[in-house]
């Protein structure tokens, strides 16, 4: 197992990770693998296939399992476990966007964020990147904007220079 990440955030509320497995098989034709529990079939794979990468539900810094079971025809082989835990992940946690007035084509509004595994993030607006504090809230003055229109604004934590997760909101004049 490797490039293990868990750091996207669902609209569910939940995170979605990824994994990237390699195997092979010796004496088999295909391999059935599990994870990131024993009772959730990620697919069978027959011996010609040797990696993949998987996208299952996680929780950062839980630990998660994938199992591999080799089988020849429908004879299962003896299994194999590979346990691993899920990283701590610099992440954007919630986003919220409240805007102010817009005259004559530029407005202000106020970012107000979280984030978890963080020591920083970058406010994206309208192609500008605002670096601020893991968690707080900014007002952006001088924006574009235009009655009707929608912006994005993406908050993305950071670790250092390791850019984890991040969230958008969307901002409607």
């Amino acid at each position: 197992m490797t490039n293990i990440r868990c750091n996207e955030f669902t609209d569910a509320g939940g995170w979605i990770g990824y994994v990237d497995v390699t195997w092979a098989i010796t004496r088999g034709d295909n391999v059935q693998l599990y994870g990131p529990r024993t009772s959730n079939l990620l697919g069978g794979y027959d011996a010609a296939t040797t990696a993949n990468t998987f996208q299952l539900s996680c929780e950062p810094n839980a630990p998660f399992l994938i199992r591999a079971v080799p089988q020849n025809g429908s004879a299962p082989g003896t299994r194999r476990d590979f346990k691993g835990t899920w990283p701590n992940s610099p992440r954007t946690t919630s986003v919220t966007v409240r805007r102010g007035g817009c005259v004559t084509g530029l407005g202000d509004m106020t970012v107000t964020w979280t984030s978890q595994g963080a020591d920083g993030v970058r406010i994206l607006v309208n192609g500008t990147s605002f670096p601020d504090n893991a968690a707080g809230s900014r007002t952006l003055t001088n924006q574009t904007c235009g009655v009707g229109r929608s912006y994005p604004v993406r908050v993305t934590a950071f670790r250092g220079t390791v850019e984890g997760g991040y969230r958008e909101a969307v901002l409607v004049w």
